[in-house]
């Protein structure tokens, strides 16, 4: 029998999964409408936001299961998302610094891989914040 906690997680990994399957899908949605018709103003705002609608769907599949947890995982979810945070902000930040200094022009495309980054690593991070606690 399946106890409580694995069927959280799965029911966790459908939403989450869903979200980032609808993501996959509006990138190149995004892309290609942004191609073609070249859209301005209000039109561009529009178009740029549909990939956004599945990352805050994914956003809202990690606190359904933030609120689920109990306090430990709660607790080592936590510290990986500030371990999360430290590394790709520190990241971003020496990659700033060392663009400036070695005169490189960055393309603000750039910043689209800050959020993936910090999802990214928060589950590494995981993997070693839950190990101090098992």
């Amino acid at each position: 029998m399946v106890c409580e906690d694995q069927k959280s997680w799965r029911r966790y990994g459908v939403e989450f999964g869903g979200a980032m399957a609808l993501y996959t899908i509006c990138v190149p949605v995004t892309v290609m409408i942004s191609e073609r018709y070249e859209p301005e103003g209000g039109a561009a705002l529009a178009v740029a936001m549909i990939p956004v609608i599945p990352t805050m769907l994914a956003f809202w599949a990690f606190m359904r299961q933030f609120w689920r947890v109990d306090e430990l995982q709660r607790r080592v979810v936590s510290e990986a998302v500030v371990v999360a945070a430290a590394v790709v902000g520190f990241g971003s930040f020496a990659l700033g610094w060392v663009a400036a200094v070695a005169g490189w022009e960055m393309e603000t495309g750039a910043l689209l891989w800050v959020l993936p980054a910090l999802i990214m690593v928060w589950g590494v991070a995981m993997f070693f914040v839950k190990r101090r606690y098992s």
